[in-house]
Order: structure tokens, then C-alpha cells, then sequence
């Protein structure tokens, strides 16, 4: 992702469970350039990360069940968000505050979405 971002761009990896987060960074500093251009950051990626908002484009990596209202909320407008919800990948761009454009590319399987509320 940060070489997608560009020189100029920063990334932002957030990671629920610390030893993923410790992990990921492990791997990355094997890359300095890029290690440069990404935050860490172990936290509940479910209600997103307000403190940084808006974003230009938000990519999750685990499903679902339902795409949650704070990552739209924090949604450039003309942003986009690639989220896998069950057993499909959506890609959905932010025309204006409350609009947005939608496309399901269903017959995927996805490692589940976990937050703080889940108890395993």
C-alpha cells in the first residue's frame, strides 16, 4: 500500500491483536523507504480512525457482516472504500456526502472481521 500511495503519501495500518501489528512492522522495516510512510497503529479498525479523517481511500482486509457507518462517514468525498462484507468484495465511491456508488463482485472467502465487542 505505501508504494501504492506514492512518495508523498502515507498509510495508516491499523491491527486489532498487538503480536499482528508487531509483525507487520517487523516485515516492513525490511523496506525502509516505505517503512517510512506507514503508521502503525493497534486499535478497533471497526468504528475507523476519526483523528485522521478524511481518508482518500480505506482497504480492509477481513469480512463483515455489514460495512460500517464510520468508515463512510470517513470517506473523502471522491474517495473509495474496497471492503469485503460475508462472501463478497464492494467497492464503493463517495460521489458527495451522503451518495454513493456501489459495486458487489460476490464468491470470495474472507478471515472474519473481528472488534472489540466479539468475545472470541
Amino acid at each position: 500500500m505505501a508504494e501504492l500511495a506514492g512518495k508523498n503519501g502515507q498509510v495508516l495500518a491499523m491491527e486489532r491483536i498487538k503480536q499482528l501489528k508487531r509483525s507487520g512492522q517487523s516485515n516492513l522495516k525490511k523496506y525502509k523507504k516505505l517503512y517510512q510512510r506507514v503508521k502503525f497503529i493497534c486499535t478497533d479498525a471497526g468504528k475507523g480512525l476519526s483523528e485522521f479523517a478524511p481518508y482518500d481511500k480505506i482497504i480492509v482486509a477481513a469480512a463483515g457482516e455489514q460495512i460500517p457507518e464510520f468508515w463512510l462517514e470517513q470517506l473523502k468525498i471522491s474517495g473509495c472504500l474496497v471492503c469485503p462484507v460475508k462472501s463478497s468484495l464492494w467497492l464503493i465511491k463517495k460521489r458527495a456526502e451522503k451518495e454513493f456508488e456501489q459495486k458487489e463482485f460476490p464468491g470470495f472467502a474472507f478471515a472474519p472481521l473481528v472488534n472489540q465487542e466479539d468475545k472470541n
